[in-house]
């Protein structure tokens, strides 16, 4: 299935081909099959990537059991070159990587506190063993294929065929798709002209759609942008969703409106300015948002009610930096914490942003919670004799640190605390906006200032440009679970929204 990572199937106009056609075929050189047998391949793909998993895994793991055997031992007995001592930390993490469960038992060792001790007794013993880890893990010919194939996916998601059997099957039943489900599930697709990721998916939509949105190739792309998002926004009501999911830093004075998505990015999790990890609080949740955007007739205006969560007022940004450093900030930042926000979720929820959804952080015994004490030092013997320190660094590298990566912690006025990608100052409003889905962050601008000219402005306006995206941490997130069980019946019950007044933005 390496055909399907070339370079054709990643161009949007493909798409139209392929879902309008009547029975199309997919060929390769001299072999062609019918599009249903490609799609069955495709998805079946998916297994077979599990195959390489596991042989990745199963030599991961023999290679580390070799390193304990004599004739290993001897050839490191004289080693050719001085090696650096390695973090214990990094090597739990590790092993738990290679066995995951009651690796130090699989290795010889009664406990982890004993295996801990025969790697400070041992530094440059361990370092060799470091440095096969690191081999098998991402070097060898097994490891190469398997992160190969997971970068690939980030080029063709291995899920795009769900996207394409449902798109045909809608279409063939007569009906048309709507844009946020085609862009979203064409996000990863690419055009040498960038007015091509919405030209080319015009036959898809409805007819109303195709005409508020004339192909003209002498405008600039941002202005293509502009009437699409105008659109989605009057007419989809998930629409708003889509600038929090879409979204990358842009020049803070470029003149194409903060409301309007950039079509031509996708949602990479690896950008610290891309804010799709950052939910899993209860304003992420599906509530029943009383919805009322309106476009100026201008094209500049987005006025729309939402929240306010207060303005910032303290900021850390986090460094980057080895374990040790980012500790230290997660020590001042729960001092901080404690200090202006004593109503906020423990720590450890807010840095783990998006996982908690995950069934460990849904776990009513918090194994996380107590991974985390056991990292930051704060945890007492009962925890740390439940607790391995690999668990802890484990929670580190997977949970916490691809959410806290090169993006900022906040404090607000109103004492709310929470994650933000890094284009945040002292001053923005974090607002939430209904049907956003995620809490923005709003900087107050002159409409002047920015090269903005608008038909008419009312008097007493606050204008706002959307500068970033925020996790904001929940307040009582017993409530928040119990009132998802009942289905969200209402948002102006729950504690962290009780008091707050409804107000109206104006974003520019």
């Amino acid at each position: 299935m390496e055909m399907m990572y070339r370079s054709w199937f990643t161009r949007i106009w493909v798409i139209q081909e392929f879902l309008l056609g009547k029975n199309p075929r997919i060929g390769c050189g001299i072999i062609w099959v019918p599009w249903v047998s490609f799609l069955y391949a495709w998805a079946d793909a998916g297994v077979k990537d599990d195959a390489i998993a596991r042989e990745y895994k199963k030599q991961f793991s023999e290679a580390v059991m070799e390193t304990f055997q004599p004739s290993w031992l001897q050839q490191v007995a004289h080693p050719t070159t001085e090696s650096k001592p390695t973090s214990s930390g990094l090597i739990l993490s590790r092993l738990q990587d290679a066995f995951e469960e009651n690796y130090p038992q699989l290795l010889g060792f009664d406990s982890e506190s004993e295996l801990l001790s025969n790697i400070e007794k041992n530094p440059t013993l361990w370092s060799a063993r470091y440095d096969v880890m690191r081999h098998c893990q991402y070097e060898s010919p097994t490891a190469k294929a398997y992160w190969k194939k997971l970068e690939l996916r980030r080029v063709v998601p291995i899920q795009y065929h769900n996207f394409l059997w449902h798109s045909r099957g809608t279409l063939r039943n007569r009906k048309s798709l709507s844009f946020v489900s085609i862009l979203k599930g064409t996000m990863n697709l690419r055009s040498t002209d960038p007015r091509d990721k919405i030209y080319g998916i015009l036959g898809l939509v409805s007819e109303e759609a195709r005409e508020s949105i004339p192909v003209d190739y002498e405008i600039g792309p941002e202005w293509t942008f502009v009437p699409t998002m105008e659109h989605i926004i009057k007419h989809e009501p998930d629409g708003l969703a889509l600038l929090g999911f879409l979204w990358r830093t842009r020049p803070f004075k470029l003149s194409i409106p903060s409301w309007v998505v950039d079509f031509t990015i996708s949602a990479d999790t690896a950008d610290s300015h891309s804010p799709v990890l950052l939910r899993g609080s209860c304003a992420n949740a599906s509530w029943k948002w009383a919805q009322d955007a309106q476009i100026s007739n201008d094209h500049t205006t987005l006025s729309t009610s939402g929240l306010s969560f207060g303005r910032v007022k303290e900021l850390v940004h986090f460094a980057e930096g080895d374990l040790q450093a980012y500790l230290k900030q997660f020590r001042e930042i729960q001092s901080l914490v404690s200090r202006e926000c004593p109503l906020s979720e423990p720590l450890w929820r807010t840095l783990i942003g998006v996982h908690n959804t995950g069934e460990a952080a849904l776990d009513p015994e918090e194994p996380l919670r107590q991974h985390f004490e056991v990292l930051i030092g704060a945890s007492d013997s009962e925890t740390e004799s439940i607790t391995p320190v690999a668990h802890a660094y484990k929670m580190f590298e997977d949970n916490i640190l691809p959410i806290v990566r090169g993006r900022t912690f906040f404090v607000t006025d109103k004492g709310f605390a929470g994650i933000s990608t890094p284009a945040v100052r002292q001053g923005d409003t974090i607002g939430f906006i209904f049907g956003m889905v995620r809490p923005s962050v709003l900087r107050p601008v002159d409409p002047g200032d920015i090269g903005v000219k608008m038909e008419v402005v009312e008097e007493g306006i606050q204008f706002h440009r959307v500068t970033a995206f925020a996790y904001v941490g929940c307040h009582n997130r017993q409530e928040f679970r119990q009132l998802e069980k009942d289905g969200l019946p209402d948002w102006t019950k729950h504690f962290c929204f009780r008091n707050m007044d409804v107000i109206k933005f104006y974003i520019i």
